[in-house]
């Protein structure tokens, strides 16, 4: 950058931003804002002073290229933000779907309920995952590891959006404080419908009509 007349020229103030792997955040390097003081007939890179019109023409144009090349860079900077941002929160999801996926030993739903209500108290949002998809995978009898999004599926409705809240909580950037007493008592009623269900069919099956 080069000074065309004397005075005081104010730099301003340089943000850049970069993601912080370490703490999850965006983050800025900024450069202060700064005044510097020109004074004399500028001397440029030729080491002349003149003509005027010629240096002054020469100094501006300088200038642009200087501005559009900053502008440049903030711009580059902002894009690498956004896109490494995009892949960090995408790993972060795939880390998190292995890390939650059920263990291969069978956990009946009687047990899955008990760790739900540890998970519940002590509000945990990722055991509390992990014991509804025990406890779904133990009422359905299937082997197949279900997603949260599948279990919301085939459940009240009420449940449904309780599952939507902690699936939020365990995805979401910056996860609001999650709480589980509600989660838990939806799952028990879920529960008592689907024994009341299994006990009714069993009647049938005993004593069928006709």
């Amino acid at each position: 950058m080069v000074a065309t007349r004397p005075g005081n020229w104010e730099l301003p103030p340089l943000s850049i931003p970069w993601w912080n792997t370490e703490t999850d955040t965006l983050e800025f390097a900024r450069l202060p804002e700064e005044t510097i003081a020109v004074s004399g007939t500028p001397t440029f890179e030729n080491g002349t002073t003149g003509p005027l019109e010629t240096q002054l023409d020469s100094a501006i144009d300088t200038s642009e290229r200087v501005s559009r090349y900053w502008l440049g860079t903030a711009a580059l900077g902002w894009l690498l933000a956004i896109v490494f941002a995009g892949l960090w929160l995408r790993l972060r999801r795939r880390l998190h779907s292995v890390r939650q996926k059920p263990g291969k030993e069978k956990i009946d739903a009687g047990k899955a309920l008990v760790q739900l209500r540890l998970a519940c108290s002590s509000n945990d949002p990722e055991a509390a995952r992990l014991a509804v998809l025990h406890w779904f995978i133990d009422r359905r009898g299937t082997s197949r590891c279900p997603s949260l999004s599948e279990v919301c599926k085939q459940v009240a409705l009420p449940l449904a959006d309780e599952l939507k809240r902690l699936d939020e909580a365990l995805y979401k950037q910056k996860p609001e404080a999650w709480t589980g007493d509600r989660l838990f008592g939806l799952v028990k009623e879920e529960h008592s419908r689907s024994e009341k269900t299994k006990g009714e069919a069993a009647s049938l099956s005993l004593y069928p009509l006709g």
